[in-house]
C-alpha cells in the first residue's frame, strides 16, 4: 500500500470520517532545505505525494490544505491550534548541528509533542525529531546512502500500522543515521544501511529515513538533481542514473 494512505487511515492525518462537507486538513510543511535541488521540490513532491492517499481514504470529502514554512528563516505557522499535523522535511544540515534555525526546531518539535500535535518526520525530519526527543544521530560510518533500498519492516510495527508485508522499497538520500531511539518509540525497520529506517511515538508522531516523496514525478527530477550534487560521493553514479528512472 500506499504509505500516504496508510497513514490517513492509521489516524496520523486527522480523519473525516461523518463529515459531510468538504474538510480542510490543515497541514503545516516545515522546509529544512534551501530552495535548490531538493529544496525546490518540496511543496510539489510532497502534495503530489499526499494526494492519491487523501482521495483514497477521504472518498473525496477532505482537501489537504498545506502551507509552507521556511524554518531556516524562522518561519512558523502564527498559532499551532490552527494546525492538525506538521511535516518535517529532508535537509542537507545535520540534527545535531549547533545552527540558530536547527536550535529553534527542536525547541518546536518538543511543544508539538506536549501538544500531541500530529508529526511527521522525513530523512532530516526524522533525525532531528529523534534528536530533540532523546535520541542519537550522527554520521553513518557507510558514508552516503543513495538510491533504493529496501528494508525489514519490524513485526511490531506491522501490528502498529497497516502496512501488509515484511519488506519495503524507498528511496534514500543522506549521510546520517539514527543510533539512538528516542525513549519509548517504536522502531519501524532496519536495513543493512540503517538500524533505524524510522519511528512511532505516542501514537502521533511517526518518521522514516528515506523518501517516500521520492516516488512522484517532481521526485525523480529532484534525485536526479541530488545526483549531480553528490556525484563525487557515488563512485557507482552511472548505475544509480539508471535506477532513478525505475518505477518504485
Amino acid at each position: 500500500p500506499r504509505p500516504s494512505s496508510d497513514l490517513c487511515k492509521r489516524g496520523m492525518i486527522p480523519s473525516s470520517a461523518g463529515v459531510t462537507s468538504l474538510m480542510a486538513v490543515r497541514v503545516a510543511l516545515l522546509h529544512c532545505d534551501q530552495a535548490q535541488n531538493y529544496g525546490c521540490f518540496i511543496s510539489s513532491m510532497f502534495r503530489q505525494f499526499f494526494k492519491p492517499g487523501m482521495e483514497e481514504s477521504r472518498g473525496g470529502k477532505a482537501r489537504l490544505e498545506i502551507t509552507d514554512y521556511d524554518v531556516m528563516k524562522m518561519q512558523y505557522p502564527p498559532d499551532w491550534a490552527q494546525v492538525d499535523a506538521v511535516i518535517i522535511t529532508g535537509s542537507k544540515a545535520s540534527a545535531y548541528d549547533q545552527d540558530e534555525w536547527i536550535l529553534r526546531l527542536c525547541t518546536e518539535i518538543k511543544t508539538l509533542r506536549d501538544h500531541r500535535k500530529r508529526m511527521l518526520g522525513i530523512c532530516f525530519g526524522h533525525q532531528i525529531i529523534c534528536h530533540a526527543l532523546g535520541g542519537k544521530v550522527e554520521k553513518s560510518p557507510k558514508g552516503l546512502s543513495f538510491g533504493l533500498r529496501s528494508f525489514i519492516v519490524g513485526a511490531r510495527a506491522q501490528q502498529a500500522l497497516p502496512w501488509t508485508g515484511t519488506l519495503m522499497r524507498l528511496r534514500a538520500s543522506h549521510y546520517d543515521v539514527v543510533t539512538r531511539m528516542p525513549p519509548n518509540s517504536l522502531n519501524l525497520g532496519l536495513s543493512e544501511e540503517c538500524a533505524v529506517e524510522g519511528i512511532m511515538l505516542d501514537d502521533h508522531i511517526l518518521t522514516m529515513q528515506c523518501h517516500p516523496e521520492f516516488d512522484t514525478e517532481d521526485g525523480k527530477e529532484s534525485m536526479r538533481r541530488l545526483l549531480t550534487v553528490f556525484q563525487p560521493d557515488l563512485p557507482n553514479h552511472a548505475a544509480l542514473a539508471a535506477e532513478v528512472e525505475e518505477e518504485n
